[in-house]
């Protein structure tokens, strides 16, 4: 059985978390989305170095260490969860249904990543496609969805750049809620905080997204290509944080002109058990 398959087939078993190669194989992994994903910058054992970590959950299973950031194993490329496709009506897998929607739900919390001056953004995408090589600085990624800023969140499409969003102040150790949903013609997205809606902003977008994948991505502020990777002399060298996405789900609609999105249940997010505290 090839190494990835082993680690999936083996975290099954298990409830601490279990460390597992990163591989390119991840991006086509399409049967599976996790319910949780931990990006954790934190020291390295028996070293002064940080190093990001990812962790994932997957429905019935313990938490994954992954090995790598990214799966494209790349240093310079920022913290990454991706799949270039997904579930779709009637098991398409690789091609989003005509007049499909595609609708992603979460709620995510950050330590240390908002205040502390780190953050780029978080981008959040849907009808997604990632081209990456193992091992390679940058490649490309289509799709729309969002970003998420210190104080402002934002939709985007990934060829045509920023699109209208809302400004507001986000806050560390805070869990927020967000449902998107994206059509070939159009984004909307809800965003709500513990007291309420902070955020609702719909996109008729031109250019059409045709792909069926998704993404979640960790950017970070004064790091060559947003990596989150600093040079031992700057104020970011050791500095910890964490972004957890919880509560995920992905799922498709074939109908279009679905407009709007519904108020969010009020869920407890899962802890995560990794041996140290999320704080």
């Amino acid at each position: 059985m090839q190494p990835f398959l082993t680690c999936l087939v083996t975290a099954a078993l298990l409830v601490l978390s279990l460390n597992c190669g990163a591989s390119m194989a991840e991006f086509a992994d399409c049967a599976r989305v996790p319910e949780e994903i931990l990006f954790r910058r934190e020291g390295q054992d028996g070293s002064s170095a940080y190093v990001v970590r990812r962790y994932e959950r997957y429905k019935q299973e313990g938490w994954t260490r992954w090995d790598y950031k990214n799966p494209e194993r790349s240093l310079l490329n920022g913290p990454l969860h991706a799949r270039n496709c997904g579930f779709a009506p009637f098991g398409q897998l690789w091609v989003a249904p005509p007049g499909g929607t595609q609708r992603l739900s979460f709620k995510f919390k950050t330590v240390n990543y908002f205040g502390s001056g780190i953050a780029n953004h978080l981008a959040i995408l849907l009808r997604a496609s990632f081209d990456r090589t193992e091992g390679v600085t940058g490649g490309s990624q289509s799709g729309r969805g969002l970003a998420i800023f210190p104080t402002a969140t934002f939709a985007e499409d990934f060829s045509l750049g920023l699109g209208p969003g809302a400004t507001f102040a986000l806050e560390d150790s805070i869990w927020y809620a967000v449902d998107v949903i994206a059509t070939r013609s159009a984004l909307t997205f809800l965003l709500t905080g513990p007291n309420g809606l902070i955020a609702d902003v719909t996109w008729p977008v031109s250019a059409a997204q045709d792909a069926a994948g998704y993404g979640f991505a960790v950017l970070c502020a004064y790091a060559e290509n947003a990596s989150c990777e600093f040079p031992d002399g700057s104020s970011f060298a050791r500095l910890p944080f964490e972004v957890q996405f919880s509560d995920i789900a992905v799922r498709w609609s074939v109908e279009e002109d679905e407009a709007r999105l519904p108020r969010h249940e009020k869920r407890r997010p899962r802890s995560p058990r990794l041996g140290a505290t999320t704080r």
